[in-house]
């Protein structure tokens, strides 16, 4: 796929997450999460990473998964950000100066530390499982250095394109994606 045609997907989801309402957003979010809640075998998870969502880009709203890890299950050790950092309930979260927030003062993933899932923010997908996240090949690089990571997009609807998304060399496809409307597995 020419990289103008990437372009073009990445800022036509851009421009369709920028309408949604606030109203919308939060109920497919909460269907979105309600659907990971009952895809993932959590009995099988020790670590998991979680992208924490940037408002103003309106990313899927992952508190509400977070919320209910710790609740009922407080032995999974839940991190978030890249690198990542463990996220506790009494976590103080800020904004970096990209606006992505990140617990402070909590610990980094041990060096050599397995994540048994990884759920990562994309902005549109295809029937292979190829994302397109913001352009910047920070998820790609991170999904790279955890590869027996079960890696699981969360989307809206709208995200998926019917056609696919040439991969490039770089690129690490998802084995699901929930959104709002039904959960999409591949390999």
């Amino acid at each position: 796929m020419p990289a103008n045609r990437k372009s073009a997907i990445r800022q036509n989801a851009k421009r369709r997450r920028q309408q949604l309402s606030a109203a919308k957003a939060r109920s497919a979010s909460a269907a979105i999460v309600q659907a990971g809640i009952k895809a993932v075998d959590w009995g099988q998870i020790k670590r998991l990473h979680v992208f924490l969502p940037i408002r103003q880009l309106s990313e899927v709203d992952t508190w509400p998964l977070v919320k209910f890890m710790q609740r009922h299950h407080p032995g999974i050790a839940v991190y978030t950000a890249i690198p990542p950092l463990q996220l506790n309930p009494d976590s103080t979260v800020k904004n970096d100066p990209s606006g992505v927030p990140q617990p402070a003062g909590t610990r980094p993933l041990p060096p050599g530390s397995p994540i048994d899932l990884i759920l990562v923010p994309l902005l549109a997908f295809d029937q292979r499982g190829h994302r397109v996240g913001y352009g910047r090949g920070c998820y790609d690089r991170f999904l790279a250095e955890f590869p027996a990571a079960q890696k699981i997009g969360l989307s809206y609807r709208f995200g998926y394109v019917a056609e696919e998304i040439e991969a490039e060399a770089h690129d690490v496809a998802l084995d699901m994606v929930i959104t709002e409307e039904g959960v999409f597995r591949f390999g």
